[in-house]
């Protein structure tokens, strides 16, 4: 299965984004890419290993794995996701809606 792998630097503190992709109620404010919620299971976090992962997908569609890992950098938060999936889902947007959501950057 190939996987896609997508990257973005948030000037905000490792926490304040770990709050941002594990906090389920800031997460579904954004983790949509066309307004259809999708279920999401397995969640694993260790915060402070940086990681957190999940299996998600919607009603009928194979489930993929995503895995987050954060780290500080300089400029703030380095966020790197990785799907494995059938698709080439585009995780820019995601997480430039996810960088939104971080309560030092909102």
């Amino acid at each position: 299965m190939p996987t896609v792998q997508r990257e973005i630097t948030v000037p905000a503190e490792p926490d304040e984004v770990w709050e941002a992709l594990t906090d389920e109620d800031l997460r579904d404010e954004w983790l949509t890419d066309d307004g259809e919620p999708r279920r999401i299971s397995d969640e694993r976090a260790d915060e402070e290993a940086g990681e957190y992962a999940f299996r998600w997908g919607r009603p009928g569609e194979t489930e993929t794995e995503v895995r987050f890992t954060i780290e500080a950098v300089p400029a703030g938060t380095r966020v790197v996701v990785v799907e494995s999936a059938p698709t080439g889902t585009a995780w820019g947007p995601l997480l430039q809606a996810m960088a939104a959501h971080v309560p030092a950057f909102a």
